[in-house]
């Protein structure tokens, strides 16, 4: 028998049963459904325990399991659970714990909250445009009660055989049913409001484990109006965080929490516009509590983790470690470099800090500046030769460049910046080389980006400093 009951009906309630199991702790979870039974990790740690329970059921599972404290981790607006499992502990010597999802609602101009659920259909009623429902199956009845809102209605809901028959139930026909797992992120969310012309979001202060974050970051993208429905009225009794929580276990019961497995990408994402980060660098980031790099380029990514402006091993080395704390859930890391990380990047060096200290690491693709302006040229780069000047002595660089364009007709060049692009020009125009000619990229990928074609002596007029990249051709 284990000493640990926890009333899961949230992500938080079946990561801290997962967590107890990795540190050897055993327990019993309680779902209501046979979905919430699917989605338990399988241990021989952890008992589950399905189907909805009265007051009278939850003390005969008290006695059956022996259980000295109950975890409450029903979902936030699970108000008559927690009620009843408050009125199940009566006169009972068991130990009660509130886990909590912290809270996430807009605040912008496109969303706002409602009191109920009866206030938000009372909205609705004055509203025009198609309806997106991301808040399960329990109130539908209430949206769909009203024949004028009905036809307007898309509900996304879990996929399990009750939901889908709950909304039949409701008068819902196939198209206005999505039926799939989340959290879902912003991408998704967009996609999903743009295939079925959505104008309004009705969504719960669900937190950014419920996704509340990608749907506000949505719906401001799209111009959707948001709906919130704020949380009810709970027990009174003070809710604590799942760090929290496992905290209070520990020094309950007597054991050591492992640490948290951190998931760690090294992450490319083009050349600097978001437009060209690759879908799996988005949900990478997108799906991270922690994101580090440098400030322009954590600039550049939409995200709701903590971003950190560090890039260097000796730098994130030390904080990953304090994630693991923060996080004995585990937690999903990015590193942001700019263009590909194979191509003249700091994530080779990185890379093998993180191999020396066991650092479990993959790597994920990105546009680089080369293929970038090679594509804005239409030209081909598999027979490039290619130099780097960032970091390297002039004396050297300008060896590789000279014995580069003399043994190559198409040559690309990175750059340090404005001083390099006149000392190549300079050196360029030595060669006397009439068919010589520059094509060179500034800013490539923002707003500001020009891509100019010229003579090398040209280069000595140019007064701009930003970023700059080229190709030298023989024409």
């Amino acid at each position: 028998m284990s000493r640990i009951l926890i009333f899961s009906g949230t992500t938080e309630g079946r990561m801290l049963a997962e967590h107890l199991s990795r540190s050897n702790v055993a327990c019993d979870v309680c779902v209501a459904t046979e979905y919430g039974s699917a989605v338990m990790e399988p241990s021989p740690l952890v008992t589950v325990h399905e189907g909805r329970l009265d007051a009278e059921g939850m003390r005969g599972l008290y006695e059956a399991t022996g259980c000295e404290l109950v975890v409450d981790a029903t979902h936030p607006y699970a108000a008559v659970v927690t009620e009843t499992i408050l009125e199940s502990l009566k006169d009972k010597n068991v130990e009660y714990i509130r886990l909590e999802r912290r809270e996430t609602v807009g605040d912008g101009s496109s969303s706002y909250r409602t009191a109920t659920v009866a206030a938000c259909v009372e909205e609705l009623l004055s509203t025009e445009g198609n309806i997106l429902l991301t808040t399960g199956t329990k109130d539908l009845h209430s949206f769909c009660g009203k024949e004028e809102l009905r036809s307007r209605l898309i509900a996304r809901v879990i996929p399990s055989v009750e939901s889908l028959q709950c909304c039949y139930e409701n008068g819902l026909t196939g198209r206005q049913i999505i039926a799939a797992q989340g959290p879902f992120t912003e991408e998704t969310n967009i996609a999903t409001i743009r295939q079925y012309d959505i104008r309004h979001l009705v969504m719960k202060e669900s937190g950014k484990t419920g996704g509340a974050d990608a749907k506000l970051a949505a719906a401001e993208k799209t111009g959707v109006t948001v709906h919130v429905i704020s949380r009810p009225e709970k027990s009174g009794k003070p809710g604590y965080t799942l760090r929290e929580v496992l905290d209070l276990l520990a020094k309950r019961f007597g054991f050591t929490l492992g640490e948290g497995k951190l998931q760690v990408a090294l992450v490319g994402i083009g050349c600097g516009n978001e437009g060209l980060l690759t879908q799996e660098a988005r949900e990478q980031i997108a799906g991270s509590a922690v994101i580090f790099g440098a400030e322009r380029m954590l600039r550049s990514v939409q995200t709701s983790g903590k971003k950190l402006p560090y890039y260097r091993a000796e730098d994130i080395l030390p904080r990953l470690e304090e994630i693991k704390k923060e996080h004995p859930e585990g937690a999903s890391v990015s590193v942001l470099f700019s263009g590909d990380p194979g191509f003249y990047s700091g994530a080779e060096k990185l890379s093998a800090a993180f191999h020396d200290a066991g650092i479990e690491h993959i790597t994920m693709p990105g546009i680089s500046s080369m293929l970038y302006m090679y594509a804005r040229l239409n030209m081909a780069w598999q027979n490039a030769t290619v130099v780097s000047t960032h970091g390297v002595p002039a004396p050297e660089w300008e060896n590789r460049l000279q014995d580069a364009v003399r043994g190559s007709k198409n040559v690309f060049f990175l750059t340090s910046g404005l001083a390099d692009v006149k000392r190549i020009g300079a050196l360029l125009a030595k060669e006397s080389l009439p068919e010589l000619w520059l094509y060179l990229g500034y800013d490539l990928s923002y707003p500001e980006e020009k891509i100019r074609k010229l003579r090398p002596a040209d280069c000595e007029v140019l007064d701009r400093e930003g970023l700059y990249v080229g190709v030298i051709r023989h024409e």
